[in-house]
């Protein structure tokens, strides 16, 4: 059985709604780039606006979008929210997809 869970042309439908889930969060490269930067080090959002040169609303609006499909958490910090990745294989993902696409 392989880790997506295909076996013998049986196939988890519930493994693939994740993986179809996760890859469309990670569809936009905007979404992409900001999942790179919490890989390095956690990070706020207005940490994430200045090194993306982007405003505040958008990336609030993607944090909460790749927040609702797990793939990064926050925990307060004073007025701050800090996010990080929640998701390690969605770092796996995308190491993999880089080394691939790299060449």
């Amino acid at each position: 059985m392989s880790k997506l869970g295909i076996s013998e042309g049986i196939v988890d439908e519930q493994a693939l709604e994740r993986v179809a889930r996760v890859l469309k969060a990670l569809s936009l490269p905007f979404r992409l780039r900001i999942v790179c930067e919490l890989m390095i080090r956690e990070k706020t959002p207005s940490e994430l606006s200045a090194i993306l040169n982007a405003r505040p609303t958008l990336v609030s609006q993607q944090l909460a979008i790749l927040r609702q499909q797990g793939l990064i958490a926050g925990h307060k910090d004073g007025l701050n929210v800090i996010y990080r990745i929640a998701d390690q294989k969605a770092v796996s993902i995308i190491n993999s997809l880089c080394r691939i696409y790299r060449k």
